[in-house]
Parts: C-alpha cells; sequence; structure tokens
C-alpha cells in the first residue's frame, strides 16, 4: 500500500497530520559539540563526524555507542549530543557495538576486534582476524561472536581476548552472528546462527565451535539473522539462483519451512520480527525495488509492500507504545513511519548513511548519517521492542548480563508482554533481566 509521503505531526504520527515545515540540519561544528533542534523540528541534535555513520547506534544507560568511516567509535550523551569520549582504531568502523557490562565490543576495517571501556574509552584487549570485521559483536556467557572477512566466525573471551574457537566458512562472514538458546532433543545447547558469503546460513554449538547444520540459499548471506520461536529467518542478496531471497529455517534441524521472493533480482536487509509479522526493507534493480515490506510470520506471505524513492533502506525497528505499533525505516531520503497496516509517513527528511539501522529509545530515534550521528523524535512514546534489536544485532538498548542467555521459549518478540509496554531504557533493562535465564 503507498500513501503520500507527508511529514509527520510529532503529537499524531500515526494519524499522519501533515505538517509542511522544510526541515534542515545545520552541519559543520566540531564532532565534540551538537546542535539541538528546534522546537518545531523533529530533531533533537545532531552530532557531526569527519565521515559517514554506518555503523547502527547502541544505546546504553544515557550513552549512544557508534562506530564511523572516519576510523573512531564514539560515546555520546544521549541526552543532548556531547561527545564522552572517542577511540581511534587504524580502519573504519561499520560493526555496531556491542555494550555488556562496561565493556564496548566493536570490529574494525583494520582487521581488528576492540573491547573499550565505557568509562573512559580505553582498549581493554585486541584481536587480530586475518581480513576487515564488518561483522557486529555478540556476547554471550563471557564470549563475544563474531565474523570476519577473512572468511572465519571467532569465538574470543571477554576477560582476556583469547580465542575460545574459531570456524570457518567458504567465502566472508559480514553477517552479525545471533546466539539462542535451542532445545534439542536431549538436551539444551546454546546456537550461534550467522550468515556467510558463500550463500550459507550456519548453525554453531557455542560451547564447542562445531557446525550443527548449514542450509544453503544459493546467494551470499550479509545480513544478520533473527531466531523467534524456534524459527531463524534470515534475508540473502540477489536471489537470481533460486528467485528467493527471504528465509524461515527450523532453528534445531536446519531444514526451510518457508521462502519466498522479497524483492525481484535485490537484497534483503537484516530481518526483524514482532507480533507474527516480519519486516524487512529491500533494494534492486527491478520493480518493486527499494520498499518496506511485511511478511506472515507463519507462511512468508506478503502482508504488505510500500516502495520507497531511495537507493538504500535500512533494517527497520518496531515500537509498540501507548499510541499504537510504528515500524521505522532509515533511507538516503529520509526517516519513514509505518503504522500496522503500511502506511507510511515521514518522519524527518535527512538522509541515513548506508547501512545504518535506527533504535529507537523513549521516543527517541537514534541513527547514522552521512555527516553523523541523529537524534530524532519518533513521534510515539516507546522503543524497540522488535527481535533485531532485542537480540543485539545492529545495534542494541538494553545492558546484557554477562552470564546469561536469552530463553528462546520467552521470546520477547514473539508478540505483546513484558518488552511491549516499554517506557524507556529503564523499563527496558528491568524487563529484559526478567527474561534472562541466569547460568550457573
Amino acid at each position: 500500500m503507498n500513501v503520500g509521503h507527508e511529514l509527520l505531526s510529532r503529537r499524531r504520527l500515526l494519524q499522519f497530520t501533515a505538517v509542511n515545515t522544510g526541515l534542515a540540519l545545520g552541519y559543520g561544528h566540531h564532532a565534540t559539540e551538537s546542535v539541538t533542534g528546534e522546537p518545531d523540528d523533529p530533531f533533537e541534535w545532531s552530532f557531526e563526524t569527519a565521515l559517514e555513520v554506518e555503523s547502527s547506534p547502541t544505546i546504553v544507560d544515557g550513552t549512544v555507542y557508534v562506530g564511523a568511516s572516519d576510523n573512531c567509535v564514539y560515546a555520546v550523551d544521549a541526552e543532548d549530543g556531547t561527545e564522552e569520549w572517542r577511540f581511534e582504531t587504524d580502519g573504519y568502523v561499520r560493526s555496531s557495538p556491542a555494550v555488556v557490562d562496561g565493556t564496548v565490543y566493536v570490529g574494525s576495517s583494520d582487521h581488528t576486534v576492540y573491547a573499550i571501556d565505557t568509562e573512559d574509552g580505553s582498549a581493554t584487549w585486541r584481536f587480530e582476524t586475518g581480513d576487515s570485521v564488518r561483522s557486529s559483536p555478540t556476547v554471550s556467557d563471557g564470549t563475544v561472536y563474531v565474523g570476519s572477512n577473512d572468511h572465519t566466525v571467532y569465538a574470543i573471551d571477554t576477560e582476556s581476548g583469547l580465542e575460545a574457537w574459531a570456524i570457518e566458512t567458504g567465502h566472508e562472514v559480514r553477517s552479525s552472528p545471533v546466539i539462542r538458546s535451542v532445545s534439542g532433543r536431549s538436551d539444551v545447547r546454546n546456537t550461534v546462527y550467522v550468515g556467510s558469503r558463500d550463500g550459507n546460513v550456519y548453525a554453531i554449538d557455542a560451547d564447542r565451535g562445531s557446525e550443527t547444520w548449514t542450509f544453503d540459499t544459493g546467494s551470499p548471506v550479509l545480513t544478520a539473522p533473527t531466531v523467534v520461536d524456534g524459527t531463524v529467518y534470515v534475508g540473502s542478496a540477489r536471489g537470481h539462483t533460486h528467485r528467493r531471497n527471504c528465509y524461515a529455517i527450523d532453528a534445531e534441524r536446519g531444514t526451510e519451512v518457508w521462502a519466498t521472493m522479497s524483492s525481484l533480482g535485490g537484497n534483503t536487509t537484516a530481518l526483524t520480527v514482532y507480533n507474527g509479522t516480519v519486516y524487512l526493507g529491500t533494494t534492486g534493480n527491478d520493480v518493486p525495488r527499494h520498499s518496506l515490506v511485511a511478511l506472515d510470520v507463519e507462511s512468508g506471505e506478503q502482508r504488505w509492500r510500500h516502495t520507497l524513492e531511495s537507493h538504500r533502506v535500512s533494517s527497520p525497528t518496531v515500537v509498540d507504545g501507548p499510541a499504537g505499533l510504528a515500524v521505522y525505516v532509515g533511507t538516503e531520503d529520509g526517516i519513514y513511519a509505518s503504522d500496522a497496516d503500511g502506511n507510511v509517513g515521514t518522519v524527518a527528511e535527512t538522509g541515513v548513511a548506508g547501512n545504518s539501522s535506527p533504535t529507537v529509545v523513549d521516543g527517541i530515534v537514534y541513527v547514522g548519517s552521512s555527516h553523523g550521528l541523529l537524534a530524532i523524535d519518533a513521534g510515539i512514546e516507546g522503543s524497540s521492542v522488535d527481535s533485531r534489536v532485542e537480540q543485539g544485532a545492529l545495534g542494541h538498548h538494553h545492558a546484557w548480563a554477562s552470564e546469561a542467555v536469552v530463553d528462546g521459549d520467552s521470546d520477547p518478540a514473539s508478540g505483546p508482554g513484558v518488552l511491549a509496554a516499554l517506557a524507556g531504557l529503564g523499563g527496558a533493562c528491568s524487563a529484559m533481566n526478567r527474561t534472562l535465564r541466569h547460568r550457573s
């Protein structure tokens, strides 16, 4: 369903009240400064970096953590956009940070995974891989899991920075790993799910580093999987071979549940799931191409599609607040929001850089742009509740417990529940802690 891209009222976002004001950000300030928005525009503040921010923001304890193509990792105050610290690497940082127990874990194109102290921005340890690290780390039970363009998935000890195990795939691993607890026939095991440019989705035993199963999509898998209620949802690039590029896979057995073509000859963003719906962005050369798409979680059938006039589309995020449900997506042209029926309006007329995907906390959308980091009024109350954000792929908004794994039997993304009533970050933290299964 397509509707005109009206500029949405801050108070009545889901009713799409038109606000015919021209929005523009005045850049040109130093990176340690921020520009706050005027009362009539949606921008809370902007933080300028020397080059674009393609990393997706993570927001923990009032600080936004993000990487930039100027080789730096930034910590920025979420309230006013002022810089807290920066950490310089030797390559661009397109990996999205994972923040756990006072440590930022992030990769860089200088072949390195970094552990950085959240207090002062100093390096705790460095782990060298054989190529660029564009994959975003995930952390569980004292282990960092991350992919590298050297074709390898690594497990790294969070304390020492030493390798626990490594497993080689057939090509680059830009996909961000997701770890879930899966009930097998005789036990419950923690499993790492990750895609590779070789076209396969891999399920890896998190403790042993052994391959549990692989699933061949026939096309490069560059995005992060998401796992909900025992099913892995993942997209692939350019579905020319099988004419399919969006998959649901049984998390235990690695067998196909359903497959569909979400964009002819095109790519999909990382998929995200909430309340029985799979949301994704698509890009491609055929029509319909650049779109925000909603699929039925059980069958893969398309519920709705909204075409976006942009060549770049981010992975969506979902807010289910007091005013209703809104799906946010970033493009080169602006930030858009859809209601549950696919009616789309414009939240802000500003371009999002590359693959930066939005994270929403306390009614504020945080996202990277071609000039830096933006904080934008979401128009409704609430925080991201979808599976991509809750599982820590491409940015997150809760502080994970270092010795915890989300229990696959009580997935917050399966529908309204504990996290559906989030009022903000504090509620997100306490609610997430109640859904975590602590291991001795």
